[in-house]
């Protein structure tokens, strides 16, 4: 049986970079339709130098933000530089330039309808540690905070 050449997944978004253009958007639909059942669809832009290996959901994620390969990221703001390592969860929070999310880690946590939940924020060039836990609404500045 003859192996086919890999495919280059990156080539039309390539081209595009090389021509000037900044943003590209992915867009994709599933179901049935209206004599079926219904129809999602989803829209997705992505910046230069974005690596997402991991799972992310209903976020934004800035240029160079890095979500590898087992890491999680829910309804979350990545910012330039932010890493997700693989193991952690990101979700309801902030994470500041630069900003390190080692693996274990847990930082923010869904809404559960208490009066003192909140957005999780972990301020630029931050450690959070392995196995740490941000708590929701926590804002953290220090590495040593966490």
């Amino acid at each position: 049986m003859k192996q086919e050449a890999p495919i280059d997944l990156w080539l039309y978004e390539t081209e595009a970079f090389d021509a000037g253009i900044r943003l590209i958007c992915g867009v994709d639909e599933a179901g049935a339709g209206p004599l079926m059942g219904p129809v999602y669809a989803a829209a997705v832009i992505l910046p230069e130098g974005c690596e997402i290996e991991g799972h992310v959901e209903n976020s934004v994620l800035s240029s160079s933000a890095v979500v590898e390969k087992g890491a999680r990221v829910l309804y979350s703001v990545l910012m330039p530089g932010a890493k997700v390592e693989a193991g952690a969860t990101v979700e309801y929070a902030i994470i500041g330039e630069q900003t390190v999310i080692h693996s274990g880690a847990h930082v923010g946590a869904a809404p559960d309808g208490s009066e003192g939940w909140g957005v999780a924020t972990c301020g630029p060039r931050l450690s959070i540690r392995e196995n740490a836990c941000v708590k929701p609404g926590a804002m953290i500045y220090k590495s040593e905070e966490v």
